[in-house]
């Protein structure tokens, strides 16, 4: 998916189902992540279910958590920790 704003993310699932979003907000120093539902390739009765949520909540996503600079040092590293290990197994196996 296109990212159109400097400060926000969007990754789209493998399944294509759902769309996560990260949103840096500048001015408290927080970082927002939000999971959407993805109704491109739904049918017509999730898409009516879509947005009759969006008309009763505001929002498409299913779920929102909001989380302080140390909270994402401690995610960045366990990304990058998994990433190194993921790796060294691939190495491993082909090696």
């Amino acid at each position: 998916m296109d990212n159109n704003e400097n400060n926000i993310l969007y990754l789209d699932c493998d399944c294509r189902s759902e769309i996560l979003r990260i949103e840096k907000d500048e001015e408290f120093h927080e970082y927002y992540m939000s999971i959407y539902r993805n109704g491109h390739r739904a049918g017509l009765l999730y898409r009516l279910k879509l947005i009759w949520q969006i008309i009763t909540t505001g929002e498409p996503y299913v779920d929102d958590i909001c989380l302080n600079q140390e909270e994402i040092d401690k995610m960045i590293e366990f990304l990058y920790k998994m990433k190194n290990n993921n790796n060294t197994t691939k190495a491993d196996i082909n090696g």
